[in-house]
């Protein structure tokens, strides 16, 4: 008799689990970029997230925050995200940009 019971329950058990692990991909940010990539993209004068450029110039993400909000650099704001600029980033790292 136990095992007639439990079956239903484990089976709720494992969709109750798909469910979570459904909500949890669909919180997940998209994975971060490398410095290869970060610095690819800004050599074609694409834009790049904070906390993707950050590692490639050697400052912490708060530190660029900062400096942003005192107008020492320039970003635009899509959505929720800053991305800054390539004009503006690029040189910070010696590149200089293909495309503006």
């Amino acid at each position: 008799m136990s095992d007639g019971s439990q079956a239903p329950a484990e089976a709720q058990r494992a969709d109750f689990e798909s469910e979570v692990q459904t909500a949890r991909k669909r919180r997940m940010r998209a994975a971060p970029l490398t410095p290869q990539q970060v610095l690819e993209r800004l050599k074609n004068g694409l834009n790049v997230k904070v906390p993707d450029f950050a590692p490639c110039y050697g400052d912490s993400e708060a530190a660029i925050y900062r400096q942003i909000r005192e107008k020492k650099l320039e970003a635009v704001r899509v959505g929720r995200s800053l991305y800054l600029t390539a004009r503006v980033a690029g040189p910070l790292v010696g590149i200089e940009p293909i495309a503006a």
